[in-house]
């Protein structure tokens, strides 16, 4: 496990500080070698850090509830049933996040990747392996490590060290920031894999990121103001 950490954020570390480093000498391979494993890894990450969230908002208040009231030698009592309730609560959360994470993302990225893919070379005319325009975009799942604050500025809320507001002001600038950063590492991939020019690259790649901002722009104004209730 820690061998594989170190690696992971090395890895990680290559694609967020030196991207156009990483992607001129990607390893050769299938898509489903390292290139995954590296999109498993994120998606474990950020679904560990939702998962204490969700069990901070939702779960605990519950069972502080529960034992309201019972002191002395009844509580010391009931501490190995509270103890496996949290656990199985918590492994419950972490599994359906999990689970639902990384088979979102990996059709997420493989669909951005044919699509940049497919204008790339029916449109443009351009010459490039479809598999490894996927491999490159699984790579850039290295955005979902800072949308772990996230996670933060919600239980940031529930402890009453941020108002809400400020919640919805820090997920913006988190999501857009990591939209933007996005755009920059698929508009890298597509000129390594299909040798395009960066102006082309970014236009291609932009295709999907607009999808993306158009969604966020959804969530903020259908899911975030009914949020408030779960978080605060």
């Amino acid at each position: 496990m820690k061998k594989m950490l170190v690696e992971y954020f090395g890895d990680w570390w290559k694609v967020m500080a030196r991207p156009i480093y990483f992607y001129t000498f990607m390893e050769k391979g299938a898509w489903s070698d390292k290139s995954f494993t590296f999109l498993m890894t994120s998606s474990l990450l950020l679904s560990l850090a939702l998962s204490i969230a969700g069990f901070i908002l939702q779960i605990l208040p519950i069972l502080i509830s529960i034992v309201e009231g019972i002191t002395g030698l009844k509580f010391l009592l009931i501490i190995p049933v509270l103890l496996v309730l949290c656990l199985a609560f918590f492994l419950i959360i972490f599994l359906m996040v999990t689970g639902g994470l990384i088979v979102f993302s990996m059709i997420a990225f493989a669909c951005a990747a044919i699509a940049t893919s497919f204008i790339a070379r029916y449109i443009l005319n351009a010459t490039g392996d479809i598999k490894e325009a996927i491999k490159s975009f699984f790579y850039s799942s290295a955005v979902y490590i800072p949308m772990i604050l996230l996670a933060v500025l919600a239980i940031s809320v529930r402890f009453r060290l941020i108002p809400y507001n400020m919640f919805i002001i820090g997920e913006n600038v988190v999501v857009y920031c990591v939209v933007i950063y996005m755009w920059g590492l698929w508009s890298i991939s597509i000129r390594k894999v299909f040798k395009l020019s960066k102006m082309k690259s970014a236009g291609v790649s932009l295709i999907p990121i607009l999808i993306v901002v158009l969604l966020q722009l959804g969530a903020s104004l259908k899911v975030l103001p009914s949020l408030e209730r779960w978080i605060s």
